[in-house]
């Protein structure tokens, strides 16, 4: 009964709800029985079917069954958008599609994914006081700019 766990997620449409209990994290149908059982430290929500989830201090991908997709060998990741996430490994930042394949490759920057698929990066080092900021797949978005609010807000 999920009346005896906490709801982190409802994704109705896709029949997948993100339960918690005792600091542990699985995932449930609508109607009420358990698909994953509470074994991750943590699940995020996907709009893909694939789950960023954690075991330990170590990220990977899972699908609603509980199924690995991408193995956990990941320090950080983010949830997917439009069939890709970023992820972070031994300090470097980069972006995989849903089958754990390299969209953009491990660098120095912060990366940002928005609702439209578009990936931004913006990099780590500056020259000065200059940021340099990219978009990915290559676009013409390659700027640089003295101060960089990091915070996107699309209408």
């Amino acid at each position: 009964m999920l009346s005896d766990y906490n709801i982190s997620t409802c994704d109705f449409e896709n029949d997948v709800i993100i339960i918690h209990k005792n600091n542990k994290y699985g995932i449930a149908n609508t109607n009420e029985d358990i698909i994953v059982p509470l074994q991750y430290d943590k699940i995020e929500w996907s709009d893909s079917g694939i789950f960023a989830a954690r075991i330990g201090n170590k990220w990977g991908f899972i699908d609603a069954y509980g199924n690995v997709k991408i193995a956990f060998s990941y320090d950080l990741a983010g949830s997917f958008c439009k069939g890709q996430t970023w992820v972070m490994l031994n300090g470097q930042s980069g972006v995989i599609d849903s089958y754990g394949r390299k969209v953009v490759p491990m660098g120095d920057y912060s990366i940002r994914i928005l609702d439209n698929g578009t990936t931004v990066m913006v990099s780590n080092h500056f020259t000065g006081k200059r940021y340099t900021v990219y978009g990915w797949p290559p676009i013409n978005l390659q700027h640089s700019y003295d101060e960089l609010n990091f915070n996107f807000n699309q209408n």
